[in-house]
């Protein structure tokens, strides 16, 4: 042993018997359990010692399992040496020998080792000792109960290995302490998802960093503008990041924190060193990943580190390295919004984000990795509190403005859309979000030229860059009036730069689009810009432009040309846009995919709505009227007008029409004319439209498909189609008994309405019918007119009522309406006869009971709706009796129709005269049997096969038993005018022959009849 070594050995001797006399008191060993406390990881030691090694200068370190991960052997080139005050500092607790340039906090660092393990042994540049933390475990429950009096008693041992070959330092750590996993240890130290500390130690100077079974290589390069990227490579994987540096002065304020947070008071010859390393320039570092290609990878969130990892985040997607007063758990920052310290740091964090956006206006020349740098920033929130209340605060936001004030750093939209450039705040136009959205979806719009100057990329800025910026007072949205003096330039070389209609429609109907979202927001709604271009070139507000409902008439259609000609004086043309592209617009807002056409329907919604609607039907109507007001009328022009409205199916644009005269086709008002024939095949409506000029014939020159040019007319509101008009009335609410008279319901039927009270309805045809005392001609033309309308009477031939109580309630009645009442009063109804008669006058259809009686001649579809609604026909015709009907219908009758009517005929006998009548007509009636045939009464017998002549005439003889049960009752009954015979009958049996001779003789075969008759004979002997 050299005099060396035996004077460290004395050194650390005494050193440990000085720590056994402090620490082993009772207050002694308390203390200690304040290490114990402190660290709320147990991996944390692996960074203390990282720390403790870039603080000795160290540019290699290596950490090493060994024994299967039970140690762990840490060292370091570190080029400061392993002295007495460091041995010291290291057995000591609250004591540490970092000067003032360091914010090493008491000396407590080291002791965290003693959370994973019992033993540590050290050794460099000559020192070779150890600490032994010793246990006993209880006999009842087990527990470990630690004697940390060893973590501060070092023992000499110079059987401690020493540094392996190119390191100054080793600790190694033994004795793994409850069941520690130290592999999980070292992947805490680097995480997969977290490698920042890997940029840190290479700013710190650290260019190797072994961890078990990985090597990283690590360097610091300088881009040409200054920038640091920091580098870290493995065997199989690489990391960089970009690090932007802002050096700053700590202020007085912040020194006098920093000496009471580490206790320096020095003495006076030392104090002016002490001061001037506690005072030195300091930096702050903002650490950005990227990913292989170069591009920013920034997190959601940034971490805070002081070299090493807090606990703290921040919401800006930067890690912050700097000289950071931890708490004493080394897991977070102290006193972060009182202490001067902390505040010149967090000032630091603005400059770094004026740096990172600097570089990203350099570096991020594509719209991807400039989205990507972008999304690293975010507004903060005051309401979280500690480094984020200040990020929040007036005074950083005011840095930060005066960071980048004068600087490039804002994307805005190319002039040429193909990419992106840079402008600085007092340049870069914010358009209001609408308007954003939309140069986002289609580029096409050109931002730059539209609003004559830099507009901000917002899809690239995104959400968060631009609320904080926005805090900042960098970024400020248009106003109104901003928009209002920027547009008309712009609009003007924005028009110029599109080769043709189909680049300018899409994008002038986005356009529109965003300004029809931007006037729903308060601050536009008044706010009408020049957006709308007529035909003649001009920009308009969208309120003082005017567009058609539907394309002008063109010459491709039908009498279109000379309808275009009539229509021109009065078509406008300074403010009109352009009809095709309110055509497109339409289309294009129609189509089946929603999320294309959603802004394109918003378009055309906001200019249906704000722009003055110039319908084909006003034009028409302003032309035609001139037309009728002229000296010489050119009523020709009516015949084109009328096809080319045919064509487009718009009888509502037709206000005139030529009808016949003794001078020619005339022009009349459509709603004086009368269409009849040849539109209209009956001569009925001449009729009933007395003095009502006709529709000319004259249009179907042009087209002869008179149907069509019917429909199309009595669509027009020309006279002569059956109409049914509703009358309304009013009663009050306590008029209910009214209600129920007019409706012919009973009084409870009509529920209370409320204060408005009752709406009643009555209705009838228009125009007015003929009076009953009218002349047959014009009675018989109504016939075939109502016939021809009758669909328009279905529904109205009851009287109705309307109210609300709560709800709303409609009640139809049973009283028929005017017109049914008036149509029941007039003798119209056509007849088998030729007369007109009432419909109570006349039965609906033939009737075999009543063949005297009159029939209508009308069809049985408008039978049907008359009766429905009220008209009933053959009510005052005269009835039959039963004989009579038992003579015309019995046959025909199922067998409990005939039992009813049979029944029915012997109550009506009242002489022998009529009985002998009903027994005559009974004979001739036949009846239903079993097997769905129907035979004569005079055939029937009581049983088949008994008495002497047994049979049934081959069928011909039917027993009543085959007969329904109802009607063989009726039959049997002791007042039936005719008996059944028991069993066949001899009577019965000549009737066969002669109904077979007689059939027989039909045939053509004279001697086969006879045959056939004998045969019979023969027959009929056998079974006497």
């Amino acid at each position: 042993m050299n005099e060396m070594d035996g004077s460290r050995r004395a050194f650390v001797a005494d050193l440990a018997e000085e720590n056994r006399r402090f620490y082993g008191t009772q207050d002694g060993l308390g203390s200690l359990r304040v290490f114990e406390l402190t660290f709320e990881h147990r991996w944390l030691y692996l960074f203390e010692l990282v720390q403790n090694a870039v603080d000795a200068g160290a540019r290699s370190i290596a950490l090493r399992l060994v024994e299967d991960g039970d140690a762990l052997i840490f060292q370091h080139d570190g080029d400061q040496p392993l002295d007495r005050e460091a041995v010291k500092a290291l057995s000591k607790v609250f004591l540490s020998t970092k000067g003032a340039s360091s914010v090493g906090f008491m000396g407590i660092g080291f002791k965290s080792v003693f959370g994973r393990f019992q033993e540590a042994r050290i050794s460099g540049f000559g020192w070779k000792f150890r600490y032994e933390v010793s246990h006993v475990t209880g006999e009842i429950y087990g527990d470990v109960q630690r004697n940390l009096l060893g973590a501060v008693v070092p023992i000499w041992d110079s059987s401690v290995t020493g540094p392996e070959i190119g390191f100054t330092t080793r600790f190694e750590l033994r004795q793994r302490a409850n069941s520690a996993d130290l592999r999980d240890d070292l992947a805490h130290l680097l995480s997969d998802e977290d490698r920042t500390l890997l940029a840190i130690l290479a700013l710190a100077g650290l260019k190797r960093l072994e961890t078990d079974n990985r090597t990283w290589e690590l360097s610091i390069d300088e881009e040409s503008d200054g920038t640091l990227e920091a580098t870290a490579l493995s065997e199989d994987e690489s990391r960089r990041w970009c690090l932007f540096l802002a050096r700053y002065e700590p202020s007085r304020s912040a020194v006098a924190s920093f000496l009471e947070h580490r206790r320096i008071r020095p003495p006076a010859w030392e104090r002016d060193q002490v001061y001037s390393e506690a005072a030195r320039s300091r930096q702050v570092v903002g650490l950005l990943p990227l990913d292989s290609d170069g591009s920013p990878a920034p997190p959601a969130r940034g971490r805070i580190y002081a070299t090493l990892a807090t606990e703290v985040t921040l919401p800006i997607g930067l890690h912050i390295n700097a000289d950071w007063l931890l708490n004493i758990s080394r897991s977070g920052l102290r006193e972060i919004e009182a202490n001067p310290w902390q505040r010149d740091i967090v000032n630091g964090i603005a400059d770094v984000v004026a740096s990172f956006l600097g570089w990203t206006a350099r570096n991020c020349c594509g719209p991807v990795s400039a989205r990507a740098a972008f999304a690293a920033l975010a507004p903060p929130s005051a309401e979280a509190g500690g480094i984020e209340a200040l990020l929040a605060d007036d005074r950083w936001l005011a840095r930060l403005r005066a960071g980048i004030e004068g600087k490039a750093v804002l994307p805005v939209w190319a002039e040429d859309v193909r990419g992106l450039a840079f402008a600085t705040p007092g340049e870069a136009i914010v358009a209001p979000r609408p308007m954003a959205e939309a140069f986002e979806e289609q580029p096409a719009l050109r931002p730059a030229l539209l609003l004559s100057g830099p507009v901000v990329m917002d899809d690239v800025l995104g959400d968060g860059a631009r609320e904080l910026l926005k805090r900042a007072g960098v970024l400020a949205e248009m106003s109104p009036q901003d928009l209002e003096r920027a547009w008309p330039g712009g609009l003007a070389a924005w028009w110029a730069t599109f080769v043709d209609d189909e680049e300018r429609r899409p994008a002038l109907f986005r356009l529109w689009a965003a300004v029809a979202e931007l006037t729903t927001e308060a601050a536009w709604r008044y706010v009408s810009p020049p957006c709308v271009r007529t035909s003649t070139g001009r920009w308009l507000p969208v309120g003082d432009s005017v567009f058609f409902d539907e394309e002008l008439p063109s010459e491709r259609e039908p009498g279109g040309t000379e309808t275009r000609q009539l229509m021109q004086p009065f078509i406008p043309e300074q403010d009109r846009v352009p009809n095709g592209w309110i055509t497109a617009l339409r289309r294009e807002a129609n189509r089946e995919d929603w999320s294309s056409r959603m802004p394109l329907t918003q378009a055309r919604r906001w200019v249906e709505k704000y722009a003055r609607h110039v319908s084909l039907r006003e034009v028409v109507g302003q032309a035609v009227g001139a037309l009728a007001s002229s000296p010489t009328p050119a009523w020709a022009a009516l015949t084109s007008l009328g096809q080319w409205a045919k064509h487009r199916n718009r009888p509502d644009v037709l206000t005139w029409i030529l009808v016949e005269s003794s001078a020619g086709p005339t022009g009349v008002r459509i709603g004086e004319a009368v269409l009849a024939a040849p539109y209209v095949k009956a001569q009925s409506r001449r009729l009933l439209f007395p003095g009502a000029p006709v529709v000319s014939t004259v249009y179907l020159e042009r087209d002869a498909n008179a149907d069509d040019w019917r429909t199309f007319f009595e669509g027009s509101g020309v006279r002569g189609p059956l109409n049914v008009v509703r009358k309304s009335d009013h009663a009050y609410r306590e008029e209910r008994g009214l209600v129920a008279s007019f409706l012919g319901v009973p009084k409870e039927d009509i529920r209370q309405s409320n204060n408005s009270g009752y709406d009643l309805f009555n209705f009838d045809i228009d125009p007015e019918l003929p009076s009953p005392d009218a002349p047959e001609e014009l009675r018989k033309a109504l016939a075939p007119w109502i016939e021809d309308g009758c669909a328009r009477l279905k529904h109205t031939g009851r009287r109705r009522s309307t109210w609300f109580y709560f709800s709303r309630y409609e009640h139809e009645g049973t009283t028929p309406s005017l017109w049914a009442i008036k149509l029941a009063d007039l003798a119209w109804v056509p007849c088998n006869d030729g007369a007109l008669r009432r419909p109570r006058d006349v039965l609906r259809g033939p009737d075999a009971a009543r063949i005297d009686a009159p029939v209508a001649t009308l069809s049985s579809e408008l039978v049907d709706v008359l009766e429905q609604e009220g008209v009933t026909y053959g009510g005052e015709v005269p009835g039959v009796t039963k004989l009579r009907e038992l003579s015309a219908l019995g046959s025909q009758l199922d067998a409990s129709a005939l039992a009813q009517l049979i029944r029915e005929c012997r109550e009506e006998i009242a002489t022998d005269a009529d009985r002998k009548h009903l027994e005559q007509v009974l004979e001739a009636v036949t009846v239903p049997v079993d097997d769905g045939q129907r035979v004569p009464i005079g055939r029937i017998v009581l049983r088949i096969g008994a008495g002497r002549l047994r049979g049934s005439l081959g069928g011909w003889v039917v027993s009543h038993q085959r007969i329904d049960e109802v009607l063989r009752a009726e039959l049997d009954g002791a007042d039936f005018p005719l008996t059944l015979p028991d069993t066949t009958t001899g009577q019965q049996a000549l009737a066969y022959i002669r109904s077979v001779w007689k059939e027989a003789r039909s045939g053509t075969d004279t001697l086969l009849a006879s045959s056939t008759v004998v045969a019979i004979i023969v027959h009929i002997t056998a079974i006497l």
